[in-house]
């Protein structure tokens, strides 16, 4: 099967460059492989190196193109041919905008096509001929030496007078020859997309709304790759059928919205539109809106984000990797997809291999015990949540800690609590086992019964002296 008429397969993955799956974009952000062996036949094109020098072996250059196959359904691939073209020997020869100069250009036209192709590009000619011999008015005779004889046809079209033509005519196509002219290959490139393009009369709407909104930069395509290949896909506008509506003929399409690359704001908003979302924010949060500054600072914003990326990415190899060494995969692919494994579920133990701490159990491993040096026999005997040495180690921490602050809680509690004490220890009325019993509501369980006894023995002493006195 030819490169040019096979489709990408993968049914319901996402293509590369694709935002999401199921997109029918005219022209993919990411093209197709072609196998080997595959590859399009070419073809050759001879032109002039200096235009000013005559024409001889020397000043002769070859340009070999991709040969077009067909024009149905092929749209992707023939644009990128005409776009060579236009590039490589119409700007080069001078005859990109002349009127006049139709014929040379749909000349070359039909010189990089093949086979079917050709055929279709011929019989789109002789409808142009016979639809023009029709609105001017021309006799048969003159009719049928048009669809028989191109050469007749472009002297009466460049050069012709033309008496006599129908005002619907001039209304529709104009009055002047290079108007014709202009006219006349407007009505190849409309036929033309009717053949390439499934949906020939929206195709640039869909075009420019796929660039805009459903592509995404390919995690492996560098940064000024991806700004490029939008901007050629921009580019590709140029070379499309232009918008009409159904039942319009060429002449009502809207053939200005082909003149011309969009606003450089407008590209540069797809570029950021089709950066991940770390990125975009970056990009937002410049202080010069990157829609307004120079090109070349747009692109240093590019390299700095792509730059940053590069660190990252290397980082979480690092910990990937440390991660993976010490057996930790599960985490270690968390790195990697960016999603939080779910816990596993704990299995029963026999009692066997509850009294067995000494053997390691398969399957389990203490990253805890790891990172503090502990031996294999206690790292694979247990996961880290059923680890009893880190619920020790946290525990005396937790002593530690409330040991350099009293009771671990704040001054503010503690003195509510001394205040109220000290009213309960005032109260006369009271005996003293009245007294310690109240004192012990105010207090929360036994871990704080050697500083109650403290206090209570410290505050009594002082309370009773002041009394006395």
């Amino acid at each position: 099967m030819s490169a040019q008429k096979k489709k990408s397969s993968g049914r319901g993955s996402t293509p590369k460059g694709d935002r999401e799956p199921g997109l029918t974009p005219p022209i993919p952000f990411v093209p197709p492989k072609v196998d080997e062996g595959d590859e399009p036949q070419t073809v050759d094109i001879m032109i002039k190196k200096n235009l000013k020098k005559k024409t001889t072996k020397v000043n002769t250059e070859k340009k070999t193109f991709s040969a077009i196959e067909t024009f149905t359904g092929n749209g992707a691939f023939v644009v990128t041919v005409l776009k060579r073209i236009q590039t490589e020997i119409f700007e080069h020869l001078g005859i990109s905008n002349a009127p006049k100069k139709v014929d040379e250009r749909l000349d070359y036209l039909l010189q990089v096509t093949t086979g079917r192709a050709r055929d279709q590009l011929v019989e789109i000619f002789k409808q142009g001929r016979r639809q023009f011999a029709l609105m001017f008015d021309v006799s048969s005779q003159q009719r049928e030496a048009f669809v028989r004889d191109k050469k007749v046809f472009f002297e009466w079209l460049l050069n012709g007078e033309k008496n006599d033509v129908p005002e619907d005519t001039q209304s529709k196509l104009g009055e002047t020859n290079d108007e014709y002219c202009q006219q006349y290959e407007s009505f190849v490139w409309f036929e033309m997309g009717k053949l390439m393009w499934v949906r020939h009369r929206t195709v640039q709407d869909e075009h420019v709304r796929y660039l805009e909104n459903k592509i995404i930069k390919p995690y492996d395509m560098a940064m000024r790759d991806f700004y490029d290949r939008v901007v050629e896909m921009y580019s590709f506008i140029y070379y499309m059928q232009p918008p009409s509506m159904n039942n319009q003929a060429w002449y009502e399409a809207r053939w200005h919205t082909l003149t011309g690359l969009p606003s450089d704001e407008r590209i540069r908003t797809a570029i950021r539109n089709g950066l991940p979302r770390s990125m975009q924010d970056k990009l937002d949060q410049k202080d010069d809106d990157y829609r307004m500054v120079s090109n070349e600072t747009f692109l240093d914003y590019l390299y700095r984000l792509e730059v940053e990326d590069q660190q990252e990415r290397a980082e979480k190899q690092r910990l990937r990797d440390s991660l993976e060494k010490k057996g930790n995969l599960k985490a270690a692919e968390a790195v990697e997809t960016g999603r939080i494994p779910k816990k596993d579920k704990k299995r029963k133990s026999d009692a066997s291999e509850k009294g067995s701490s000494k053997k390691a159990k398969k399957g389990k491993y203490c990253d805890w015990c790891a990172d503090h040096g502990k031996e294999d026999r206690f790292i694979h005997s247990h996961n880290e949540a059923d680890c009893n040495f880190k619920k020790a180690a946290a525990k005396d921490a937790d002593e530690k800690k409330r040991s350099k602050s009293g009771s671990g809680r704040s001054l503010n509690a503690l003195k509510k609590e001394q205040k109220k004490i000290k009213k309960i220890l005032r109260d006369d009325s009271l005996s003293s086992e009245a007294k310690q019993r109240r004192i012990n509501k105010i207090y929360d369980g036994g871990s704080s019964r050697k500083r109650k006894r403290r206090y209570y023995s410290s505050s009594s002493s002082s309370d009773y002296s002041s009394d006395s006195d």
